[in-house]
């Protein structure tokens, strides 16, 4: 077996090995997650819903009194009672961001038999000294992809996505790796390897954001579900002009209707298929350490760690 061939069967070995270790250790990882994801999400809805409660408000005759009256109260009152949610949301989605580099670091100690050898929290001690480093790397890379997001600049993008995709996972295996040594890291071992990292990237994107998404919404679909979870989200879409959208429509000639109902359940379904796409994280985290590991150990990882 070539050398070509001995690493695309390892990139499909470490993609089914991590829905394994997924499904195996399901109950620590699902805990884990539930705050960075559902924070995120209710941080977001307490954001929403406390400004269109005031919005509301400020429609009645008390309400547009008191705006016309003293608009810098009404201001205040909103960014105190916004405050709450906004703090919630940046929290969970801080820890969102640092269960990416904690997950990594975890698949590297994995017992024999897949399971998870220490409590995840105990791994985001790993960026306790090095978090300035670790938000600029997020920072560096964040910025060069909506640089990159240009659409004549896609092919670029998605090169330079491909090179720097396993940055996090360099950060996370070396203490002694900062933001730019992560990101060189990164360049240096992918090349020779390049169709593999892409199929393995391919592979996690329909899986992760496709097919286990889709197949629970249409699970909750199926039971009906769909109306109890747009029914938070309807008391907004009713106040929503959706007859002006109807009136482009009509004069684009599409020949369509929306309707405030179905829009609330679309809203619903796509905050369903985010929550379940923000918890698979751990499958994204542990196939690219996974991949990581063994392009680091293979012979150009190696030959690169020397000319490093």
């Amino acid at each position: 077996m070539s050398k070509n061939e001995n690493c695309t069967v390892e990139m499909f070995k470490i993609f089914f090995r991590s829905i394994k270790i997924y499904v195996l250790n399901f109950g620590d990882f699902f805990k884990y997650m539930s705050f960075p994801v559902l924070g995120t999400v209710l941080g977001l809805a307490m954001i929403l819903g406390i400004t269109y409660s005031l919005s509301a408000f400020t429609q009645s005759p008390a309400g547009m009194k008191l705006a016309v009256e003293n608009p810098f109260l009404v201001m205040l009152l909103l960014l105190i009672c916004v405050i709450p949610g906004f703090l919630l949301f940046c929290k969970a989605f801080l820890d969102y961001i640092i269960a990416m580099v904690s997950l990594s670091r975890a698949a590297c100690d994995l017992t024999a038999t897949d399971k998870l050898v220490n409590n995840l929290k105990t791994y985001n001690s790993i960026i306790e000294y090095r978090e300035m480093q670790y938000f600029f790397l997020i920072f560096i890379l964040s910025v060069v992809y909506g640089v990159l997001s240009f659409p004549l600049l896609f092919i670029l993008e998605c090169v330079v996505f491909l090179y720097t995709s396993l940055a996090i996972q360099a950060f996370a295996h070396d203490d002694r790796f900062n933001a730019i040594d992560a990101i060189k890291r990164s360049f240096l071992v992918i090349p020779g390897h390049a169709l593999q990292t892409t199929g393995l990237l391919v592979l996690l994107g329909i899986t992760t954001y496709i097919v286990v998404p889709m197949i629970l919404c249409f699970g909750v679909s199926a039971l009906g579900w769909t109306k109890y979870l747009a029914a938070p989200i309807s008391a907004i879409v009713d106040k929503l002009p959706v007859y002006m959208l109807n009136d482009i429509l009509v004069s684009a000639k599409i020949p369509m209707e929306l309707f405030a109902e179905r829009v609330s359940e679309v809203f619903a379904m796509i905050l369903l298929l985010t929550v379940v796409v923000m918890y698979l994280l751990p499958i994204r985290s542990i196939a690219c350490t996974l991949w990581y590991d063994f392009l680091n150990s293979s012979g150009t990882g190696s030959k690169n760690n020397r000319e490093q």
